[in-house]
């Protein structure tokens, strides 16, 4: 696509669609976050180690030590911190944004950004902006910290983030590791040190990994019966708001079925003709959009990226990404969290560089694309011989109505 100058008509109009659609992005967001927090994703939160070490039990630790230290409800606790922190994460990605305007139209535009929320309001008060924060600050400090002493940041860093979501391993752990290979814009090359680095980081992964998951095979029906029987005090707990139980005992229950049961479900939902070519066709429009932000990233590196060393790390990151939407049914949330990781880096590297403008600005037809499709957690695409009507952006889900 050909450049678009500084001060040129399209640019000042994408200006005006960003801000329009991070006003209607604010408006619906504050609806959502006045109701409560669903059930479901309060049942993930209340996941703790009262009962005995837990993967993803770190969140509920820390909300159970808040509600003794403080006397409340953990449920009320939850519902009053969700829609601060959630506004909070909103504004600093906004923030990393702004300075370039095509950045920000992707944020404010695209499916796969903010817009995601919108569309999809049973993810909010998840750990997914907890998590885009981590991997932020480890994106940060991978581009500034001088290497003698990054580790001594990136691994606690990565170790709250693996305690949070066992996810993050799989979503994060690829890039910051292609990351700390190859630096965007920091200018160092040719230094070994980065390479044992990312040697040293990928092995911390896979064994904190290898942990957890042994760690919650000893006991398992008895620590899910023990978090339900927490579960069911907190929700009896004076001040706590109504919740949706079964949604809570389900949540908690999902936790305990292991990988085994999560692939077997994950086959059920999607191993279908038209279930596939939905996918196929989110997933292409997600990769045009996520090579476009890789493509501003400056070439400059620890190693080269035409390097053996680089194309085999990144054929591991794509394996372990690959694994991730076999052992998870909810494509279209962790497609959004890929997506908004490559913005958070792109957004870093133009910081770095505020002087440089980026070679290839998305034309009409790229912001068309953002504005006419739309990304569902998990449903599936026919729901009573009907497409899904979230899968149309705003524009065009507009269009066929007045069609």
């Amino acid at each position: 696509m050909p450049p678009i100058q500084s001060g040129s008509t399209v640019r000042r109009l994408a200006w005006f669609v960003s801000l329009l659609y991070l006003a209607l992005i604010a408006w619906v967001m504050f609806g959502i976050l006045q109701k409560p927090v669903p059930g479901y994703t309060s049942g993930e939160w209340l996941v703790n180690y009262r009962c005995g070490f837990e993967r993803r039990g770190l969140g509920g630790e820390i909300l159970y030590w808040l509600a003794a230290w403080s006397g409340r409800s953990p449920l009320w606790l939850l519902n009053q911190w969700v829609p601060w922190f959630t506004v909070a994460a909103m504004a600093v990605m906004v923030w990393l944004c702004v300075r370039r305007w095509w950045l920000l139209l992707l944020l404010a535009t695209s499916p796969l950004g903010l817009l995601f929320w919108v569309n999809n309001p049973e993810v909010v008060g998840r750990r997914d902006p907890y998590l885009l924060l981590l991997f932020g600050l480890s994106s940060w400090l991978i581009m500034q910290q001088p290497r003698q002493r990054l580790l001594w940041w990136l691994l606690p860093l990565s170790t709250l983030g693996y305690l949070l979501h066992d996810g993050y391993f799989f979503f994060s752990m690829p890039l910051l590791g292609w990351l700390l290979l190859a630096p965007p814009g920091t200018g160092q090359s040719n230094d070994p040190g980065r390479t044992r680095q990312a040697l040293v980081y990928f092995a911390h992964g896979i064994g904190m990994l290898a942990l957890m998951y042994l760690a919650t095979l000893h006991d398992a029906s008895a620590k899910i019966g023990c978090l339900t029987e927490n579960a069911r005090q907190a929700m009896a707990a004076p001040g706590a708001p109504e919740a949706d139980a079964a949604a809570i005992f389900f949540a908690i229950e999902w936790q305990g079925r292991g990988i085994g049961h999560t692939v077997l479900q994950t086959a059920k939902n999607y191993l279908q003709w038209n279930s596939l070519l939905y996918w196929l066709l989110q997933a292409s429009l997600a990769l045009m959009a996520i090579r476009w932000l890789v493509r501003q990233w400056p070439p400059s590196g620890a190693i080269e990226r035409n390097s053996t060393l680089f194309r085999l790390g990144g054929l591991a990151g794509m394996a372990i990404w690959a694994a991730l939407f076999v052992m998870a049914i909810d494509w279209g949330r962790y497609i959004h969290i890929l997506f908004m990781q490559f913005l958070i880096v792109a957004a870093l590297t133009t910081r770095r560089q505020p002087g440089k403008q980026s070679e290839q600005e998305p034309g009409f037809l790229f912001v068309a694309l953002c504005l006419t499709w739309s990304l569902v957690t998990v449903q599936m695409v026919y729901q009573g011989g009907a497409l899904d009507k979230r899968m149309w952006g705003y524009l065009l889900d507009k269009l066929l109505h007045l069609w």
